[in-house]
């Protein structure tokens, strides 16, 4: 997706600066995306769903008969 990025001059002059002096030749959209991604994965939403909740694996001996019952619009 394209789109366009209005960087404040003293950001814009500091980003310049960081690319002119760092090793690793990278541009301004490669900088810009990770520093989005990093921000999206930071701040990514918690499950509302415990980790124990979310990695139980059923109760031994204990099954669903899931052929008798009424589940409406529910399927598995």
């Amino acid at each position: 997706m394209n789109t366009s990025l209005h960087l404040p001059d003293d950001v814009a002059k500091r980003l310049d600066a960081y690319i002119s002096q760092n090793k690793e030749k990278i541009s301004r959209n490669k900088i810009i995306v990770r520093a989005i991604e990093e921000m999206l994965e930071r701040n990514k939403p918690k499950s509302q769903w415990s980790d124990e909740v979310l990695n139980w694996k059923g109760e031994p001996g204990l099954e669903l008969d899931r052929e008798s019952q009424d589940w409406g619009d529910f399927s598995f």
